[in-house]
């Protein structure tokens, strides 16, 4: 482990030594482009899934093209969850073992990258931000989701589903909902 170690930090030494890590970015700050793609996040997961998606796809983005996952590795690998973290991402991986339905198997393997935006997230640095803020764009979120249900319900916007639960299915919704609350 100290080998692989040392072999990282060489290798971030090199990154950010020749200028290539924050340059991508353009001179804008990755840790506030990373905060706003986190907020996004955080709203969009009670809304719908492709817009959080895309959210976190963004903030993964620059956590790779500013280098962060490098220059910071130390924070994200160091942490305490991240054993627990590494073996939820490699469990359905494993199961790609001995499933006899291997297109549900890589589909649901797929959904991985989801814990990818834990790492993100870990080495970001919240001067500046409110940590609050993730949450209240999380309760923004469900709130506009409690409109578009009442726009549903009264008949003002259509249905998608035979529930008037805006986006999502009534099992998400009161998922999230309930981690509102």
């Amino acid at each position: 482990m100290a080998v692989i170690s040392r072999k990282i930090d060489c290798a971030a030494a090199r990154l950010i030594s020749h200028g290539k890590a924050l340059s991508i970015t353009g001179g804008i700050n990755p840790d506030r482009l990373m905060f706003w793609g986190l907020s996004g996040l955080f709203f969009f997961i009670p809304v719908a899934t492709t817009p959080a998606v895309v959210a976190g796809s963004f903030t993964l983005a620059v956590w790779i093209l500013a280098g962060k996952f490098v220059k910071d590795y130390r924070k994200w690998l160091n942490t305490k969850w991240f054993y627990p973290v590494l073996v939820f991402m490699l469990i359905p991986w494993a199961g790609l073992l001995y499933t006899n339905d291997l297109k549900t198997g890589l589909n649901l393997a797929s959904k991985t990258q989801y814990w990818l935006y834990a790492f993100a997230a870990a080495t970001l640095s919240f001067e500046g931000h409110r940590k609050e803020t993730l949450i209240d764009s999380f309760v923004a979120g469900l709130s506009l989701t409690a409109f578009i249900s009442l726009l549903q319900f009264a008949g003002l916007f259509p249905m998608i589903k035979p529930f008037p639960t805006g986006f999502m299915s009534h099992i998400n919704l009161s998922l999230f909902w309930s981690s509102g609350f």
